[in-house]
């Protein structure tokens, strides 16, 4: 098998194709949706500037986490 043309990492699916699962799954979803449409989703997602993240900071910071059941939740979820 040869490495993914696209993430560089994971084996291909089969000796004649060029992707991965993943990556073939996210090559299909920009053939359906338009790979414009699939990078700004991406970008309004996954990229965040330094206002952005400093307010997700800020609010995980508000956020009492406990341990139940050894996962961590928020304090109002145990009642």
């Amino acid at each position: 098998m040869f490495t993914c043309a696209f993430c560089e990492k994971q084996s291909t699916e089969s000796w004649t194709g060029k992707w991965c699962e993943t990556c073939r799954k996210l090559k299909n979803l920009g053939n359906v949706y338009g790979f414009e449409e699939l990078y700004d989703i991406c970008e309004r997602v996954c990229i965040r500037d330094e206002k952005q993240r400093q307010n997700k900071i800020d609010l995980e910071k508000k956020i009492d986490y406990v341990k139940k059941d050894g996962k961590w939740v928020n304090k109002p979820c145990l009642q």
